[in-house]
Formats: C-alpha cells, structure tokens, sequence
C-alpha cells in the first residue's frame, strides 16, 4: 500500500513538471497575431485613461486606418468635447466627414483650429501622423499621410479638454460627446501618442515597423498584435490599456495595415524600381503595374506573385507614365480578398523630359573637381533635387540629392562639389527635380572637364561607380588608383557603428572593382567611407531585401 502512494505521488510530481514545461514551450513559441480593430459603425469604441494623453503644446499622434465609409461625425481618434454654455471645442481629435474628408481639431476655452484633409480614399489602408508644436515659429501644425506632408497650419493654443460633459478618456474608432456616440465604419490599427515632436523622417522610417516601447517620449503604444480580448493592450511603460465598449472576438481582424506604395527609385530611360514599405509579417507580396490609372488592363508580365522583397525591378520598360499598387499577403488567405494599397505612378526619364526652370544652372571646373551651381527662382511641389552624370561610355547615375523646398516663389541657391572626377574624361551633368506626387523632370545637360595640371599632386583614389544602388543581394564598387597608395574602405551602419570591411591593403595603380554582399545584415542605409592618405569618400548605400 506504502509503495502505491509512493508511485502516486511520484507520478503526479512528474505530471506537474510536464504541465510547467508545457506551459514554458507556450510561451517561448507564442507568436503576436498581426491583427486590427473593425468599427461596425454603431456603438463600438475603445476607451483609454486620458491621464498620459493630455497634452497641453505639444504632441505627435500616429495610426494606421481603413475607412470603409465616409460619414459626418465619427472618430479615428477622439478627446474632445463641446462647451455646453460657450458652444466651443476642447481637446483634440481625428474625424471622418462626408465626401472622403477627414478633419482635424484643437482647441480650448477660447481659441480652435480645425484642417480638413480632402480625398481621402476609402477601402485602403493609409497611415496618418499629426504634430503640433505651439512655440515653432509659424505651421506648427503638421499632417503627414503615408509619410508625406499634406497639410500645414499655425496655431497658438494651450489645449484644454473636458471635465464634467462625458466619462474622462480617449476613445478609439469613435466620436464620444455625451449622450451622442457614433462608431466609424472601417478599421483601425498601430496607434501611437507622443509627447514630443517627431520629425517627417522619423515618421517616415517607424510607419511599418515595431518600435521599441521605451523610446523617449512615448507614451501610448497600441499595436493591437495581440489575440482577442477585451483590452487593448498598451505596450508603452505606462501600460495604460484601453477597454473594449460594445466589441465581441469578431471584431479583431487580420490586419492588412503597414504596407504602402512609396516613391520609385532608379529611374532611368527604360528602367525603374517599384518599392514600397512593409510590415515583416507578411509572407509575400503581389504586384500589379498598369498604364491606365484605373488598372483596367495590366501591362504585360503583370500582375507578379510571391514577391519576398519590399521591391520590384522593371527592366526593358518602354518609355512612358505608370502606375502600381501592392498586396501584401498572409499564407492559407483567399489573394483575391486581401486588399490593394494606394496606387502610385511613376515615369521613365528621357533626354526629352520637360525642362524645369533654373535662372542659373552652371558647371566650374577647378583643382581635382567640378563646382556644380544653380539657382532656382521658384519651386512647386518639390519634394529633392537629384544631380545626374554621365560619361560617354557610363549611363545616367544620381550621384547626390538635396531636399527641395515644397512650393515657393523665394531665389533659391545650390551647389555641389563632384570630386569624383578624373583628368581628361567629360561629364555630363543635369538636374533632376522631383515633386510630391513622384514626378521627374529635368533641366538641360551641362558638360565639363577637368586637366590633368590641377587635379591635385596628393590624390590617389578615384571613385567611378557603385551600381546597383539600390541594391540586393550585392554591389559593384568600381575605382582608380592614381598611383601606387593604400586603401581602406569600410562599412557603416546608420548609427556610425562599423559593420564591415571590404578592403584594407596596398593597391598598386590601375582599375578596380569591388564586390560588397551584406549577407546577415538587416535591409537599411549604410555607408561606405574610403580613406586612401588620409583623403576619405563617403557614399551613401541602400541595401533592400
């Protein structure tokens, strides 16, 4: 009998610890579901603690949404509410209008400000960023869809919010003013607040991807990656989690959010990259490119399946303008269901591309370089300023690109320094101005030369090309040696944290070319610096998986 409670008690011991590493093994191999919330347009919302999101002159408030159908007075975001005796705003929010129109508001007891953002596509996700910073000098009000701003305005106010007109709190997917309450029809995915202000490029390099949850400033963090349940759960150190209203586990949607069409890159006579940005959760993506906006017939090769890269490369193009949209895609889902994003367009450069309007444009040699200068009287739209070259036996390549200055009638002075040159070859040179909606045009083609008397005694090290830039899964690096000399070139992360080294060695005089594969590193900027008798080039590399 003794022996029988023995084996008992020995048999549920060994039950436990298999229960307890079951439990283990769930844990280490649980997965986030990459999931979103659908508002059924009725009565559905979120509600979170307002404590953290009060903010007072200055925030940042990010979030992915798909309005399946515009209407007046519902909310992507809302903290707000309406004086009862003074009939003004307070607090802050997102809202949908009719006619595919979302609002923006601010304001307190005394002042508000309200920016209407109009076409706005329905049926597709779109990612939507909004700063405001009381004490910049003037647009201190900013709106970015899908990374690109949209919308500026000044505004000087202290937010005020509600206190007595409805239960406190920020609601999610609805417009709450008590006893009124209206749910969007549409779905709402990685909402982010900050109590700083985050710049265009920190918004545009974070749309798709998971951020760290101690970054500064942060102070709501929902990613909605999370299986079915009645919280939403905030990953930022406040762990401020928001409650789910009037929401069943039908409600939590596979999402299709962070994934959008961004400005083609390489674009050249007959070739161009399709590129857009993505979350890493999708398995593939598919590709369609058309020559009609409409998509009404695609172009020949298209539409393109199980695409594994964030890009595409089109090759034999004729010339002409484009257009592309993107799925991302889920392996064991319907293709057919998952939705496109927003349509991009993009257009081949040729020689006979409409010439933009320089007052100045003009090329100077000088000791071992050529001084690029223009002037621009006036500029619409423009998002950069490419400078091309060539040579007599090389193809157009972007050698350095200077941010534009939007839309604006101001003189406007650039230069470049092109020290890549060498004595007795002719270059050609243009500028390349490219606007908001992806569009290239050119200016006319410049050439010089410099001698071979004021290239520099101390040069050694020539840089010709590094093709292809982008890049995947490798580069060519090509060079001249002047004369007999040591080099070094090394690589460098974004951060300036040295991640390769390509070469370190004496090279005798002569021609060169260097192959660079970054096997094992994540998709992102890098830099090559080359340092040949204490000379150092930096160029700028975009490896894309």
């Amino acid at each position: 009998m003794h022996e029988s409670i023995n084996g008992f008690i020995d048999l549920m011991r060994s039950a436990k610890y298999i229960i307890v590493f079951l439990l283990f093994l769930s844990t280490l191999y649980s997965v986030e579901m990459p999931n979103c919330l659908c508002f059924d347009g009725g009565d559905d919302y979120v509600h979170i603690n307002d404590a953290p999101l009060r903010f007072t002159w200055r925030f940042t408030i990010e979030c992915w949404f798909n309005i399946h159908e515009f209407s007046d007075s519902t909310a992507l975001i809302d903290f707000s509410s309406t004086s009862i005796n003074q009939n003004n705003y307070l607090g802050y929010g997102i809202y949908t209008m009719d006619s595919n129109r979302i609002a923006l508001r601010m304001g307190n007891l005394t002042n508000q400000v309200e920016l209407i953002l109009p076409d706005i596509e329905a049926g597709i996700w779109q990612h939507l960023a909004v700063t405001y910073d009381k004490y910049k000098n003037d647009e201190n009000v900013v709106v970015f869809l899908n990374g690109q701003v949209i919308k500026k305005a000044d505004c000087n106010i202290n937010l005020q919010y509600p206190e007595t007109f409805r239960p406190y709190g920020v609601y999610l997917g609805a417009f709450y003013d008590y006893p009124y309450h209206k749910a969007i029809k549409g779905e709402l995915d990685e909402v982010r607040f900050w109590n700083i202000v985050r710049t265009n490029e920190e918004i545009l390099n974070s749309m798709e991807i998971k951020i760290d949850s101690e970054s500064t400033g942060l102070v709501g963090y929902y990613t909605f990656n999370q299986e079915a349940d009645s919280l939403l759960n905030d990953l930022s150190s406040n762990e401020n989690h928001g409650k789910l209203e009037n929401m069943t586990d039908s409600c939590w949607h596979l999402s299709y959010a962070q994934v959008a069409t961004t400005q083609p890159s390489d674009i050249s006579f007959d070739r161009f990259v399709l590129s857009w940005i993505a979350t890493p959760d999708f398995d593939s993506y598919y590709v369609d490119m058309s020559a009609n906006e409409d998509f009404t017939s695609s172009c020949e090769g298209f539409p393109v399946e199980d695409i594994k890269t964030d890009y595409y490369i089109v090759d034999q193009v004729d010339p002409g303008s484009y257009y592309y949209r993107v799925k991302g895609h889920y392996d064991g889902e319907q293709l057919e269901d998952e939705p496109w994003t927003a349509i991009q367009s993009v257009s081949t450069v040729s020689d006979a591309a409409t010439a933009i309007e320089l007052s100045e444009f003009e090329l100077i040699p000088q000791k071992g370089q050529i001084h690029i200068h223009w002037q621009s009287s006036s500029q619409s739209e423009n998002t950069k300023f490419l400078i091309e070259r060539k040579t007599a036996n090389t193809n157009w390549q972007t050698i350095y690109e200077i941010p534009g200055a939007g839309t604006n009638s101001i003189k406007m002075n650039y230069e470049y320094h092109d020290l890549n040159v060498i004595p007795g070859i002719r270059y050609y040179y243009r500028i390349m101005d490219l606007d908001y909606a992806g569009k290239l045009d050119s200016s006319n083609v410049l050439s010089s030369e410099i001698s071979g008397d004021i290239f520099p005694d101390h040069a050694s090290f020539v840089l010709n090309e590094i093709y292809p830039n982008p890049f995947n899964p490798e580069t060519s690096i090509s060079f001249n040696i002047l004369h007999d000399t040591e080099i070094n070139m090394s690589i460098y992360s974004s951060n300036g944290q040295l991640v390769d080294i390509i070469s370190d060695r004496y090279y005798h005089a002569g021609s060169y070319i260097l192959t660079w594969n970054p096997k094992g590193l994540a998709t992102g900027i890098y830099f090559l610096k080359i340092n040949s008798m204490n000379r150092i080039n930096t160029c700028k590399l975009l490896y894309m998986k």
